[in-house]
């Protein structure tokens, strides 16, 4: 059971990048992440209802629950959705990996017992080096088949950054309840993001949104956002967190294969060398010794 959802979230959080590619065809990207926000909050508010459970009302709990909705959801789904009108997702998902290697760097100076090891910090550098490389590699500007994909690169590796720092975060906030913590967290960014989602979106475009479109926005919202979130806290319950950081290395493989098969994609063979050296780099920067 612990195989078959740790696939099944590699399968939600890795196609999500391709999803996005599909949407930002007929969307705004500000009016993407609202409507992701908006319904995966909608798909933890049906299970929380289901559940019985009570918000907290403590207030250093909810000053904790705004700063991880800002910086963990709002900030990165811009930043990556901005990225993602120029970068193919199979190398989004890439950039994207260096998450953990940022959770073990902030770590080592904010969290005690977390000290980085030799290892860690080879880890570290060797996955920073691969990121290096990727966006230095020759022909790079070419593989979007237009200008201006360093930008759109930084702003995801930033997105990315931002979701380690929140990792860091969210470990010192009170409540220790998974749901609890997701839907307070998912409320508040689908509150902050909806006003300038339904803003920027036209009302007569809606109407003119193609099936792919809206398979697109449904498939982002209710699984890669709603119930992946169910998924990956059920996973840290019952499998452990050491077992779900596999997933730091499935999902840029994931993303790469399926930009390649459903969208036409073609990672360059730097991308390839790349993507083998960060994923070294997070395998030592997860090692245990």
């Amino acid at each position: 059971m612990s195989w078959a959802l740790l696939w099944t979230l590699v399968a939600l959080w890795g196609s999500a990048f391709s999803l996005i590619t599909i949407a930002l065809r007929e969307l705004p990207g500000i009016t993407l992440v609202g409507l992701r926000l908006s319904m995966g909050w909608l798909v933890l508010l049906g299970l929380f209802r289901l559940k019985g459970k009570r918000l907290p009302r403590d207030p250093r709990a909810w000053a904790y629950f705004s700063v991880i909705a800002v910086l963990g959801n709002c900030i990165p789904y811009c930043l990556i959705t901005w990225g993602q009108e120029v970068v193919p997702s199979g190398m989004t998902g890439i950039l994207m990996s260096i998450t953990p290697l940022v959770v073990v760097g902030l770590a080592h100076f904010t969290l005690p017992g977390e000290k980085a090891s030799i290892l860690k910090v080879a880890g570290i550098i060797a996955g920073f080096v691969g990121i290096w490389f990727l966006l230095s590699s020759p022909g790079q500007e070419q593989v979007a088949g237009q200008p201006g994909l360093l930008p759109r690169q930084l702003g995801i590796l930033l997105g990315a950054v931002c979701y380690g720092v929140t990792i860091i975060i969210a470990r010192r906030q009170p409540v220790q309840d998974p749901m609890l913590a997701s839907l307070a967290v998912l409320g508040i960014s689908a509150l902050v993001m909806i006003v300038p989602a339904l803003w920027a979106m036209p009302p007569g475009d809606w109407v003119s949104l193609s099936w792919q479109t809206l398979l697109s926005i449904v498939v982002l919202g209710v699984f890669c956002t709603g119930y992946a979130t169910v998924v990956y806290f059920q996973l840290i319950r019952t499998a452990g967190a050491t077992f779900l950081s596999l997933m730091n290395y499935l999902i840029p493989l994931w993303a790469v294969v399926v930009g390649s098969i459903f969208l036409g994609e073609k990672l360059h063979p730097g991308g390839w060398l790349a993507m083998l050296v960060v994923l070294v780099g997070v395998a030592l920067a997860g090692s245990r010794r």
